[in-house]
């Protein structure tokens, strides 16, 4: 009974019954002006039910689960729920202050001993700087120092602390805590009102999530809400997770328990699954059907399996209808999930916000406000940028932890100087050079302006995240949709504009990889999708 049970959390739902739950979801507000239906060569997809002008919103979705990763903890401070940034913004740029810091002094302690020479001759006005910067951080850190203009960026939420007392999650209204809470946090907290059964197995939990692949920390906040909604809709009311007996029960009783799971598994159910260590694509220098890939895959599956032994340790003992839930083909599967699925997620910080908007006052306030903040070190400052960040990069889950997925990082609208210096306030034109020299410094230009974008993307938070309409949304190399986060766009949704006119009863497509590489590195990339693209583009190019 067990297997038939994790087979069936496997499948997708009927369609009937998928068509149900995203009408309960359009019925939300979610998804206004869109429909999902079957294709007969690509699956479900999702249909404009209205017709939509170049740039107009498509979707806007809030995540079923998202997390932010591990390594960019540090630097931006968000709500563990909604992703969106803590304030205030002098404590924002503190972090960003204090992990440049860090990084310097990383690369001071690698830097060849001819460089520590070089080094030497300036170690007083090294040291002096370091100093200053440390004071930076302790004043903006404490609310000493105050940022002129702070409003530019908008109000930031206070931090609100977890309902359970861990320090390791922290979020942005009481509301966010709450529904985080009842959503599965309960399971997976490490404070003293922790509903987890092992907090020590938890803690070990996340030291091999981050340690070997932190897309586990999403897979057990699946796990976590499917298991909440389930005692809910069983009756339990969101209560803590415990042992029960089902042994006595008739099998009508038990069947319709085990509807109620698989209610509970349905926002889960809607996005294509394939098991993790089976659906990964191998690294380039592996060859396919040979020792080294089946070693490879060998190596997932014992990553997950261990990943999955210590959580389940963790939650304790489940009632015989939610054991499948913690199986580890379901485990899986809900990684594999998110190699198929998820979306890299990017929600802009509120210092870049700042910047931007300082540069955009005039002459006189700007003035002003060197005036009123002149201990804020300004090197490192992105400068003038672009006014929304591309965000439309699908991730993957592969062994050798999360990447950030093709088109994640890049900036829309960008704006530049014409003297070539990015907006940098104060500084003059360049001299005139000849054409040659000119087409040599755009060269340059291009790639500093390359470098610069993945220095600010640094700022940002960064995550992954699921979203059971976004997932629906087709692959093409020619799409008529982006993601895209708007000024506006201060948390974790994902937004989705027009990147053209589409009529009503278009299929909306986006693109899972950057649709401007060649034709052989497209499908290279999305080889970790499963499928080779048939679109107008890709079948033109490949004529060629």
């Amino acid at each position: 009974m067990a297997t038939s049970r994790q087979e069936q959390l496997l499948q997708r739902p009927p369609e009937t019954v998928a068509e149900r739950f995203f009408c309960d979801l359009f019925a939300t507000g979610v998804g206004a002006g869109l429909a999902v239906r079957h294709t007969s060569d690509m699956g479900r997809g999702v249909f404009a039910d209205v017709d939509f002008k170049e740039g107009d919103v498509v979707l806007q979705e809030p995540p079923l689960v998202a997390m932010q990763h591990s390594h960019n903890r540090a630097r931006a401070l968000v709500c563990s729920h909604c992703l969106r940034f803590i304030g205030p913004l002098e404590l924002a740029a503190a972090r960003l202050l204090m992990w440049q810091k860090g990084m310097r002094e990383e690369e001071d302690k690698g830097e060849s001993d001819e460089g520590k020479e070089a080094e030497e001759e300036n170690r007083e006005e090294a040291d002096a700087a370091a100093a200053k910067a440390e004071g930076v951080i302790q004043q903006l850190s404490s609310g000493q120092l105050k940022l002129p203009f702070a409003e530019c960026a908008g109000v930031l939420p206070s931090a609100v602390a977890c309902p359970g007392g861990c320090t390791q999650e922290v979020f942005c209204s009481s509301t966010c805590a709450t529904s985080a809470w009842a959503e599965g946090h309960a399971m997976l907290c490490l404070g003293h009102a922790s509903h987890a059964k092992d907090t020590q197995a938890l803690k070990a939990f996340y030291t091999h999530a981050d340690e070997s692949n932190d897309i586990f920390r999403l897979a057990a906040k699946v796990v976590a809400s499917a298991l909440s909604r389930a005692h809910t809709l069983l009756g339990k009311g969101g209560g803590e997770v415990g042992e029960e007996e089902t042994e006595g029960k008739g099998e009508a009783e038990e069947e319709e328990r085990w509807k109620l799971v698989l209610e509970a598994w349905m926002p889960f159910a809607v996005g294509h699954k394939a098991i993790w260590w089976e659906a990964v694509a191998c690294p380039p220098d592996v060859v396919a059907g040979s020792d080294e890939e089946a070693s490879f895959r060998a190596c997932m599956k014992s990553m997950a399996e261990e990943s999955l032994n210590l959580l389940a340790q963790a939650i304790g003992p489940l009632p015989l209808d939610l054991q499948p839930l913690l199986s580890l083909s379901v485990y899986g599967a809900t990684i594999g999930m998110f190699e198929l699925n998820n979306l890299d997620l990017v929600v802009p910080s509120p210092v870049t916000t700042y910047f931007n908007r300082i540069l955009d006052l005039d002459d006189a306030k700007q003035d002003y406000g060197r005036g009123r903040g002149s201990d804020w070190p300004t090197e490192g400052a992105p400068g003038a940028r672009g006014r929304g960040q591309r965000a439309g990069g699908r991730g993957s889950a592969r062994g050798e932890g999360v990447k950030d997925g093709g088109e994640n990082g890049e900036e829309g609208d960008e704006e530049k100087d014409t003297d070539g210096n990015d907006g940098d306030v104060g500084i003059g034109d360049e001299e005139e050079k000849d054409d040659d020299d000119d087409e040599e410094e755009e060269d340059c230009d291009e790639d500093d302006e390359d470098d610069k974008d993945d220095d600010l993307l640094q700022w940002h938070c960064q995550g992954t995240a699921f979203y059971s309409l976004q997932s629906s949304i087709n692959h093409s190399c020619c799409p008529n949709a982006h993601a895209f986060k708007r000024d506006e766009d201060v948390d974790g949704r994902a937004v989705l504009l027009a990147s053209r006119d589409i009529k009503k009863g278009e299929q909306i497509f986006i693109a899972y990889v950057e649709e401007s590489l060649p034709l052989q590195e497209r499908r290279e990339a999305l080889a970790d999708y499963g499928f080779v693209c048939r679109c107008e583009l890709c079948e033109a190019q490949g004529r060629h």
